[in-house]
């Protein structure tokens, strides 16, 4: 069985007799579990480059929301990696939207998310990367995505038993220990943010400019615009909704009752996800600003004005740059 690999990298013995196993036995679903900077992402690029080589087709799911190898931050996103490029280069075959850069209060999407990317592959192996929270939120994450992918093995990169309360948990699974990457480098929260931010930036580089009818969309994973619309005194925009009155304002009430409020220019600069009539998600905006006398709604986005379906507000501002500008949405959105 060959494990060699092009990749110029000191591989360990470990790492060589994992993607052997793997192969020989076929193993389809692996799922690479580690701390942060432990070399999940190289082992991924080595034992998809060790299948490759072998003459077999493999897909990535990248559910690192944060890190990403393939595709933009915020997003979990399925691709085909080949012999002739880099995973930065390889073009995501599809997205599912996140809407934000760390899984902490988004628990339920990066599950989903990563279920709905294994079952659209096709491809005879499939090695999903994780992000590398590994305690606490970290361990809950990992068990609900043990338990819903139910991976043919589970590649553990750890050192000193720091994933023992996860693989005690799920030794029913079968489990492969390795050693991590002796080039792993350590990055700091600047250096991480600033990966992001270049991510962010190369994405939207190629952007336009479209306006779209509010009432020819579909708004998900929000409140707003799921009611029908009222005329209420002193509001820009109301409506009232099977769980009350959503209403948008020029500045919070000093007494705002049960109603949800909103203030002018909530929505500058919020991220969302794009989607077509089928729900897949093609692509991410940001939104520049709702008209809601016009009922229009206008965004930043790479992705063809006419494909544009869906809606789904993520938790984090950015600016085209790249640059993040915040990182919770109003409670009301």
């Amino acid at each position: 069985m060959n494990t060699k690999s092009n990749l110029d990298l000191d591989i360990p013995r470990s790492w060589e007799n994992a993607a052997g196993r793997i192969l020989s036995n076929r193993w389809r679903k692996v799922l690479v579990i580690g701390g942060i900077d432990r070399g999940k992402s190289t082992f991924c690029r080595y034992l998809s480059e060790v299948i490759l080589i072998s003459g077999h087709e493999v897909s990535f799911v990248d559910a690192d929301v944060g890190q990403k190898d393939v595709g933009p931050p915020s997003t979990i996103t399925l691709s085909y990696p080949n012999l002739l490029n880099e995973f930065e280069n390889i073009e995501p075959a599809a997205f599912y939207f996140v809407g934000s850069v760390t899984p902490e209060g988004h628990l339920l999407p990066m599950v989903v998310g990563t279920k709905k990317m294994v079952e659209i592959s096709r491809a005879p192996f499939v090695i999903i990367n994780t992000t590398g929270l590994i305690h606490q939120t970290g361990r809950i994450l990992k068990g609900y995505k043990i338990e819903l992918i139910r991976p043919d093995v589970i590649v553990a990169i750890e050192k000193s038993n720091e994933l023992k309360s996860i693989t005690n948990q799920y030794r029913n699974h079968r489990i492969i220990r390795i050693e991590p990457s002796g080039r792993a480098v350590r990055k700091d929260i600047e250096e991480r943010r600033k990966r992001r931010e270049t991510a962010f930036a190369n994405y939207f580089e190629d952007h336009n400019e479209v306006e779209l009818d509010i009432e020819q969309l579909l708004f998900q994973r929000s409140l707003l615009f799921s009611g029908k619309r009222i005329e209420r005194e002193n509001s820009v925009y109301s409506e009232i909704t099977s769980e009350g009155v959503v209403t948008v304002v020029d500045k919070p009430p000093e007494f705002p009752g049960y109603q949800k409020n909103l203030v002018v220019g909530f929505e500058k600069s919020l991220m969302c996800g794009l989607g077509n009539w089928r729900n897949h998600c093609i692509g991410l905006g940001i939104i520049k600003e709702i008209d809601f006398a016009k009922q229009k709604i206008h965004l930043v986005t790479p992705v063809e004005r006419e494909k544009i379906k869906i809606i789904q507000p993520g938790d984090i501002y950015i600016e085209p740059g790249g640059r993040e500008i915040g990182r919770k949405r109003p409670g009301g959105l």
